[in-house]
């Protein structure tokens, strides 16, 4: 029944046949326009139409076919995303053979007849925006027509019935301005023009306020970590594809580290060609050996489905803070390992990751593996010292443990991490080994629940302030963290800190800061009058310290003394190795929490764990970058690293107070 039927049931009648507007082009014309305009919500999926409808020819595919869906099966969500009103982007962080980009075209091709409504596809230039309407056969697919608008050139259009598909360079902002998207979408959007006001991504978002429907895809191999793919991912649900093993079934996300490739290493060289005849994956969970054959069933399995990292696996911001999925923001990611191109099997893959990282390791064949096949972001092999190790030096902290049995299975059991000297009490009863900063805004807390032998202080001068950290150290050279804060000049550090008593339980006396360092790499002069008056007056040995470049002196240590002069006076200064005291401190210290252990309060600051991890070491570069305007001070990381420089010239006297 047509348009005019359904409105008048007997209209049909009164009109001779050949009279009958269902026989004219005109009618035929408004009865489509109006099919369109109160057509429904689709319930068929872009891959389902596309199946039936979509012919790669030879511009798009070296084998001419039909769309086929089960080459890319983790493209199905993805394909789904505008039948669901409650997504508003979809991003896509993907590796070079996936398909992805062709799912978002095919959601183009099938908008005319199921989900009618401008949209816009913007890549890199003009010229790549203009081959995508040609090599992708998007005119044919649509039945549209290019705009002859001879002032048209930084876009292309079809021009449909129901809505018009705008094609542009990511550089024009006109597309962005003329009229309303229903869908968006930002192709290799990592390699968009940008200018200092605003992205691509950002137009694109502001330009759908008013839809109620409206989607913007965003699609690219990412580059550097932080940037735009890479941050849109990280605010969305961050989905991996996860696929059943075929000995265990159950669900794994395939990653490089578990390809394996056994007895094709001899007399010092690989034989790469069985490198990629003999590779095969290794289940993380079951350990079974899966072949690359069984990996189109597997990615093809009605058991496979996109399913959101869990918080504690969750890409970080560039912050290193953990960040909740936005509501409407689906982000996925794939990489090659899942591909059924035959070209890129996981022989392939094992051959270029053996070349990149073990037959000729290259910083730019790592970045090149890392970003088009695994598609993740590069870090440059960036160092950085995360909150969640920080917080994992506290005392006390419980963990799971792997334990091997006798009969080669392990058993997994709850330990507390902590020094035996917190485990029991003065009395020698067992105890809740955590402990608490000794002094908080100035005020004593409580007694401390072990006794150093020497407590140290260190101080990083700022402009205006100085940020104290106090340590209390044991004989073998375990840390423990007892004391922070913040004063304003040299005087009232010593007002605060030469005479503070560190009480100790169990005992009656009290302890006091012995010995530190101050960094005089800002107003050297102020410092070194203060050292020699704390030295000459009181006692008090508080010495000036300096962090410098890689210098000869050192001979395989990490600190060396430097005369300097002040007033007339000379005065020794602890010239230490900045890049080594960092990498001890940082790297091993805090992220690998290496022997002797560094302990931190149960209360300490959110403020202290940030700027801890202020600081991020590139490896490209070969050196460590402070970003204060990005990730904040780092005052009470530098504080603690001098605590190191103060341990290195005093490990013999430790373990003679031990003694």
């Amino acid at each position: 029944m047509d348009l005019f039927s359904s409105l008048n049931p007997a209209f049909p009648l009164c009109i001779p046949y050949q009279l009958q507007p269902s026989t004219t082009p005109e009618h035929r014309w408004l009865a489509g326009h109006a099919d369109r305009c109160f057509r429904g919500k689709p319930t068929e999926a872009a891959w389902q139409w596309a199946g039936r409808e979509v012919w790669l020819g030879g511009k798009m595919s070296a084998t001419p076919k039909q769309y086929d869906v089960s080459n890319t099966p983790w493209t199905k969500e993805w394909q789904e995303l505008p039948l669901r009103s409650d997504v508003r982007v979809g991003a896509y962080m993907k590796s070079s053979r996936t398909g992805v980009t062709e799912g978002a075209l095919n959601i183009l091709r099938w908008m005319p007849e199921n989900w009618p409504g401008n949209a816009l596809y913007s890549i890199t230039s003009d010229k790549k925006a203009r081959e995508i309407v040609d090599r992708r056969m998007l005119t044919t697919m649509s039945a549209g027509v290019l705009s002859a608008d001879p002032k048209d050139t930084g876009l292309s259009r079809i021009s449909l019935d129901s809505m018009d598909m705008v094609f542009s360079g990511s550089g024009s902002a006109d597309p962005f301005q003329e009229i309303w998207y229903r869908l968006i979408i930002l192709d290799e959007i990592e390699n968009h023009v940008k200018n200092q006001e605003t992205t691509t991504y950002k137009r694109a978002r502001s330009r759908q306020t008013d839809v109620p429907d409206g989607l913007v895809l965003a699609i690219a191999k990412p580059e550097l970590a932080g940037g735009i793919i890479d941050e849109i991912f990280i605010s969305g649900t961050q989905k991996k594809f996860l696929i059943p093993c075929p000995r265990c079934e159950r669900l794994i996300e395939l990653r490089t580290d578990h390809l394996v490739v056994e007895g094709c290493y001899e007399g010092g060289e690989w034989d790469l060609a069985r490198v990629v005849t003999e590779t095969y994956y290794q289940c993380q969970l079951c350990h079974g050996r899966i072949e690359e054959k069984e990996k189109r069933s597997m990615v093809n399995s009605d058991l496979a489905r996109q399913v959101p990292t869990p918080p504690s696996e969750r890409r970080r911001s560039p912050s290193g803070k953990y960040v909740p999925p936005e509501p409407g923001v689906e982000s996925y990611h794939i990489s090659d390992l899942y591909s059924l191109h035959e070209r890129v099997s996981w022989g392939e893959l094992k051959q270029m990751h053996l070349l990149a990282h073990v037959i000729n390791p290259t910083q730019e064949a790592k970045k090149y593996f890392r970003i088009n096949h695994e598609g993740w972001p590069w870090e440059d092999e960036v160092y950085s010292v995360t909150a969640e190790s920080v917080k994992a030096l506290k005392a006390g902290r419980v963990e799971d443990v792997k334990v091997s049995n006798a009969d080669g299975t392990e058993t997994i059991i709850k330990t507390t991490l902590a020094p035996l000297c917190l485990l029991t009490d003065h009395n020698g009863d067992p105890r809740n080994p955590v402990f608490y900063m000794a002094y908080k805004d100035g005020k004593p807390q409580g007694r401390l629940p072990f006794k150093p032998v020497w407590i140290t202080m260190t101080a990083d001068k700022q402009f205006s302030y100085l940020k104290y950290t106090v340590f209390g150290w044991l004989p073998d050279g375990q840390a423990f963290w007892i004391d922070r804060g913040t004063v304003q000049d040299e005087d009232q550090l010593d007002a605060t800190l030469r005479l503070r008593p560190y009480f100790i339980e169990g005992e009656e006396e009290p302890m006091f800061i012995t010995a530190g360092l101050i960094d005089s790499g800002h107003r050297p002069h102020e410092v070194y009058r203060f050292c020699l008056k704390m030295i000459n007056l009181h006692g008090w040995m508080i010495l000036p310290a300096r962090g410098e470049g890689e210098h000869e002196g050192y001979k395989g240590k990490t600190w060396r003394l430097v005369k300097d002069y002040v007033d007339g006076t000379p005065i020794m200064v602890r010239y230490f190795f900045d890049h080594g005291i960092k990498n001890e401190f940082y790297l091993s210290h805090v992220q690998k929490r290496a022997e002797p252990r560094l302990w931190l309060p149960h209360d300490l600051p959110e403020t202290s764990i940030a700027e801890l991890t202020a600081e991020r070491y590139s490896e490209e570069e070969k050196k460590w970058i402070h970003e204060k305007s990005k990730y904040g001070p780092n005052d009470e990381g530098d504080g603690c690293k001098m605590q190191y420089v103060l341990f290195h010239e005093n490990r013999d006297a430790l373990r003679a107070l031990g003694r």
